[in-house]
C-alpha cells in the first residue's frame, strides 16, 4: 500500500509539470540582493553597482510590481 501511494504521488508530481512548460514573461528590475534588501538601493542610479556585485557572485533578484 506504502509502495502505490509513493507511485501515485510521483506520477501527480510528473504530470502537474506539464502546465509550466508553456513560456512566462516576467517584467521587472534585476537586483543584487544585498544591497536592496540593505539599503533599498535599486533603479537606474544603482544599476551599475548591482551588475558589479551580481557578477562578483551576491546573489541577484527581480523586483515586480
Amino acid at each position: 500500500m506504502r509502495q502505490l501511494t509513493l507511485t501515485i504521488i510521483l506520477l501527480l508530481l510528473a504530470f502537474t509539470g506539464r502546465a509550466a512548460d508553456d513560456p512566462v514573461t516576467i517584467t521587472g528590475e534585476v537586483v543584487d540582493l544585498h544591497c536592496y534588501t540593505t539599503r533599498g538601493a535599486h533603479g537606474e542610479e544603482h544599476a551599475g553597482c548591482a551588475n558589479a556585485c551580481i557578477s562578483r557572485g551576491v546573489p541577484a533578484g527581480l523586483v515586480t510590481d
